[in-house]
């Protein structure tokens, strides 16, 4: 990124040196201080705290700040556009594993019909000793119960 000095900074962001200098010091902004030319501070730096002068939005920065921009002006929008068609594929992937998923929900869902038989089917898996010594208790308890034997 493009450096300037206090004096470059105070007329492009429209604020005065002893402002930017205060910033510097309480650390609101952050600088490099160069024995030979003094503060220099970077534009994305000054761009974060104040405004460019002659309009609202940050970005509108003179373009004889920087010498890099236009060397890099057409690199970043080669890379804003495959970036742009690499959103569009993610996107339209999401949609489609989206549409998958709601194909697939309602059959995950769904209960599954039980049929009548099925009771014996899961009875029979039962081991036949435990069947039995099941039956028998049921069965004890039932007969003890009617005669009196015991309570409820």
């Amino acid at each position: 990124m493009a450096k300037l000095s206090i004096s470059a900074a105070a007329k492009v962001f429209d604020v005065s040196r002893p402002t930017l200098l205060k910033h510097l010091k309480n650390g609101k902004i952050s600088g490099e201080k160069d024995t030979a030319k003094g503060w220099q501070i970077d534009t994305a730096e000054l761009g974060r705290v104040y405004q460019a002068k002659g309009g609202k939005d940050g970005n509108a920065l003179p373009d004889t700040l920087s010498p890099f921009s236009s060397d890099l002006h057409g690199d970043l929008k080669e890379e804003n556009k495959r970036l742009r068609l690499d959103l569009a594929v993610a996107e339209a992937l999401a949609d489609e594993r989206g549409h998958r998923l709601d194909q697939l929900v309602p059959l995950l869902m769904a209960p599954k019909k039980r049929r009548w038989w099925m009771f014996w089917v899961n009875l029979s898996s039962i081991s036949c000793t435990l069947w039995r010594q099941t039956l028998a208790k049921m069965l004890g308890f039932c007969a003890r119960y009617r005669y009196g034997n015991e309570s409820p």
